[in-house]
């Protein structure tokens, strides 16, 4: 529905064909690792730091995130 011809090209698209890059994770490109904590301190930034929220909107435990971010030698 975007493209005016039969042929669909990088311009039609609605996003950039780069892989996607925030604070040094590239996807594809980075580890599970670095992924999971972009993910985990990305939400923590969104739910302004509440680990409880941000376990709820990960599907994770508490516990987890505050392992992990032992893991990261934060808080």
């Amino acid at each position: 529905m975007l493209a005016e011809g039969s042929q669909i090209d990088e311009g039609d698209l609605p996003f950039e064909s780069e892989p996607d890059v925030q604070a040094g994770v590239r996807i594809p490109g980075s580890t599970m690792v670095e992924i999971e904590r972009h993910v985990i301190l990305a939400t923590l930034e969104a739910t302004s730091g509440s680990t409880v929220k941000a376990a709820e909107i990960l599907d994770i435990s508490v516990r987890t995130i505050q392992y992990r971010l032992h893991d990261y030698g934060l808080r």
